[in-house]
């Protein structure tokens, strides 16, 4: 990973066997220094939208290539294409889109080097200017993520080794928050807050517990399946202790 973070970062250091290096399309292949640019960009404007990183070259390059071919006529285009840099309330993210990726034996390689030119480009601003930003998430869209055939056995033994592995070290985080459930005025109330914060976001209230699931999934679909399963758990305890007059207590665990 640290051989590979120059491959985003230095224009066009020497590789066997590489025609081209992503730093080399991002600082010099068009002309131009487009991280340079960004961070340019930003510090004039630390909110602006228009902080982008084109690698395609749709127009041929005939510095590059003599014949003037574009990549869509070149075998050997770029899978990085689009880099997105924003700010927002002093958090700095980047988003990069990939046309292909080997998500065996490219995609780690590449996270690391994305997050490596988000961290240059917040660093350079802080030493540049009196912005102090805090390092966002880093996104990175697939538009075909997929394996290659020579990998299926070495990805079979990782899921097999590391999987179950993965699955005992419980996150209990999720970003669709916490939902605190419990019984008032005869009827189920569910209090939904910020995580981290506790910011109240919303209430539902209601008896049927399966109306009052349905709801919240369609306010927050991207609520974790197991959140949800545990809500519905809950929400169903809380309906019996309506018809049984019982006390609902929530589990917590």
């Amino acid at each position: 990973l640290e051989q590979y973070k120059p491959q985003m970062l230095e224009d066009a250091p020497y590789n066997e066997g590489i025609k081209y290096t992503y730093a080399q399309r991002m600082r010099s292949w068009f002309g131009r220094d487009q991280i340079e640019e960004v961070i340019a960009k930003l510090i004039k404007e630390i909110d602006a939208a228009s902080a982008v990183i084109s690698l395609w070259d749709a127009g041929g390059n005939v510095n590059r290539r003599p014949d003037g071919s574009s990549d869509h006529q070149h075998s050997g285009s770029p899978c990085l294409n689009h880099i997105w840099v924003r700010v927002v309330d002093e958090e700095i993210s980047l988003t990069a889109t990939l046309r292909s990726n080997d998500m065996f034996a490219a995609w780690p390689a590449n996270a690391m080097g994305l997050r490596a030119l988000q961290q240059h480009i917040r660093d350079e601003i802080a030493r540049r200017s009196d912005y102090n930003l805090t390092m966002g998430p880093l996104v990175t869209l697939s538009q075909s993520a997929h394996l290659y055939d020579d990998t299926f056995e070495n990805a079979d033994r990782l899921i097999q080794t590391q999987y179950a592995k993965i699955c005992e070290d419980r996150d209990f985080f999720d970003a669709a928050g916490n939902f605190l459930v419990e019984v008032a005025d005869n009827q189920i109330v569910v209090t939904q807050t910020t995580p981290g914060s506790g910011e109240v976001v919303t209430c539902y209230s209601g008896k049927n517990p399966l109306k009052l699931v349905r709801e919240i999934c369609a306010a927050s679909p991207a609520i974790k399946g197991e959140h949800i399963g545990y809500l519905g758990i809950e929400l169903q305890k809380a309906a019996e202790c309506l018809k049984t007059s019982k006390q609902y207590i929530q589990d917590r665990r």
